[in-house]
């Protein structure tokens, strides 16, 4: 963990480091034909540092207290958080383990909800503000519930506020993970067709993925992407006490040294 200015940077993210072989077969796979698209202009993650997140942790350490960053910035309350509550939700949680599909949505199929109010055919892949964004979302028994945006609703019971929430009534089901990086000097014809090519591959090439307690961590970070070399994880399997602990005192280690 690191503080600076009295603010605790920290996330709970899935998949960070190890993965799921046919996910990391699937990142391989998307990266490289991006890569083949936009030649030198794409900069990919590494493979263990690509991610989703799950809810932020981010925080004010003000008299003794942590305050969610959210709450304060986006609702205007001071909602103090224990970090052990944080590890105690997610050991207690119904609603994980899940399953996530990422690709496979074809257009003008109706899969029963939208994301952002687009078809997930048209979310599901996107090189936009020079990043590479793929998306995945729940699914059970050929059905699409809305189980990671309860689950991030559930973090609002110990005053913890997923930036997607600002409004009680806002709704995010996504599962949103960075590919890499694109420079400015691509042409919108070049992305244009590269994203239409990627997103047929996704489109055609359906994952389905588990997301369970141990597919998760909580990182630590000061760069916002969570490079391997500057990302402090601990994972969310580990006793709640001892998490919070190392968090506060700042003894977890960069996930590459580990």
């Amino acid at each position: 963990m690191e503080i600076e200015s009295d603010i605790l940077r920290a996330t709970i993210v899935a998949y960070y480091g190890r993965k799921p072989p046919q996910l990391l077969d699937f990142l391989v796979r998307v990266q490289t034909r991006i890569g083949m698209a936009l030649g030198s202009a794409f900069e990919p993650y590494e493979s263990r540092q690509v991610h989703a997140t799950i809810v932020g942790l981010e925080g004010v350490l003000r008299r003794d207290q942590l305050l969610n960053q959210n709450f304060l910035a986006l609702r205007g309350q001071a909602k103090a958080v224990s970090l052990i509550d944080v590890i105690d939700l997610l050991h207690d949680t119904k609603l994980l383990p899940m399953e996530i599909q990422i690709g496979g949505f074809r257009p003008g199929v109706d899969y029963g909800f939208l994301s952002r109010g687009l078809s997930p055919s048209v979310r599901s892949f996107s090189l936009r503000n020079g990043i590479a964004v793929g998306i995945g979302w729940p699914v059970a028994n050929g059905r699409y519930p809305d189980t990671l945006d309860r689950l991030r609703r559930a973090f609002q019971d110990i005053h913890v506020l997923h930036k997607y929430h600002q409004t009680a009534s806002d709704v995010d089901n996504d599962l949103y993970f960075v590919l890499g990086r694109y420079s400015a000097n691509v042409s919108d014809v070049s992305l244009d067709g590269a994203e239409r090519e990627i997103a047929q591959y996704f489109s055609a090439n359906p994952r389905i993925l588990p997301l369970r307690l141990e597919d998760l961590s909580v990182a630590s970070y000061t760069d916002e992407a969570l490079p391997m070399t500057a990302t402090a994880v601990l994972p969310a399997t580990c006793d709640s006490g001892v998490a919070a602990r190392a968090i506060y005192a700042g003894s977890l280690a960069p996930l590459s040294a580990s």
